[in-house]
């Protein structure tokens, strides 16, 4: 995967069919920069289209609005219909592409910095819209007010501009929730796994490659999700069944540093005393005697 992700197509081709509402531009005054938005619009496509980013600054959110797209990414694809919001991250690869006759969708850049920067680190992901009505008919409304000399348009435009960044605040907030379960799912699996063989030479590199995500990526993961770096999360699953088994068996210690991962009864016992104040084999004696563990 990480040579598809390297060697992922720069391509931009968008057909004479296609038709763009942007609602920021060199010719007009668009109050949406004031949000961290780098760019948004209104897209009506048919006939060619097809974009292709290896990394790009901002993070992508399409609505589709009408008809279908799909979106590829480094070992995936998703179709996209009515209803669908999509969330590339910042330096994600992805490729846009008409799917079928026609695909309308409202689209914006989101600047990577603090105002949207909690979504970097992030996979790209696809979930049903709670507001998608309320996002394309205000987006309309905002396209409208910026070319317009009308009395008093730049102050509306401000004003629906406001509602559009609530509006897809709560869009991105519902996508937290919804992301955060399915990483927290993720991390439980991976440590489940790691549970269940603790004798492994448990390493960042081999848990990376057992979630199958980078090593700087899982690392993120847990100390935003669990507080702690992997090897510490590893640590505190190897001194749990080891108390466990000093208190349920007679075993040697030398035979439970083996079980629990360690090369040696040497390592063992000091990771052991570090963590818990005192040595296995007087932790033995003490958990017998008082009969807790």
């Amino acid at each position: 995967m990480n040579g598809e992700r390297l060697n992922w197509p720069e391509i931009y081709s968008i057909g004479n069919e296609c038709s763009e509402k942007y609602v920021n531009s060199r010719d007009t005054d668009s109050p949406i920069e004031a949000h961290d938005i780098v760019a948004a619009g209104i897209s009506d496509l048919a006939g060619t289209y097809d974009i292709s980013r290896n990394s790009f600054i901002a993070h992508v959110v399409f609505f589709t609005v009408e008809g279908m797209g799909i979106v590829k990414y480094p070992g995936n694809k998703r179709v996209l219909t009515r209803g669908d919001i999509m969330i590339v991250p910042a330096g994600c690869p992805a490729r846009y592409q008409l799917y079928g006759n026609n695909w309308k969708t409202v689209w914006f850049d989101l600047a990577n910095v603090n105002s949207w920067g909690w979504l970097k680190n992030r996979e790209i992901s696809v979930h049903k819209a709670k507001y998608l009505d309320q996002i394309y008919n205000v987006m309309n409304a905002i396209y409208n007010e910026i070319h317009s000399q009308e009395l008093e348009s730049k102050t509306l435009a401000d004003h629906l501009t406001s509602e559009i960044v609530i509006y897809l605040k709560r869009e991105l907030n519902f996508e937290i929730a919804d992301y955060s379960k399915h990483i927290r799912t993720r991390l439980e699996k991976l440590f489940q796994t790691v549970n269940h063989q603790l004798q492994l030479p448990w390493n960042v590199e081999l848990l990376a490659s057992t979630a199958a995500i980078s090593p700087s990526h899982l690392y993120t993961l847990c100390r935003e999700h669990l507080g702690i770096n992997p090897m510490k999360k590893v640590n505190q699953l190897r001194m749990q069944r080891a108390r466990m088994l000093l208190y349920q068996t007679s075993a040697p210690i030398a035979d439970i540093a083996n079980t629990v991962g360690y090369q040696n009864q040497f390592n063992f016992s000091s990771a052991f005393k570090k963590q818990s104040g005192i040595s296995p084999s007087l932790y033995r004696k003490k958990i017998r005697s008082s009969g807790v563990l």
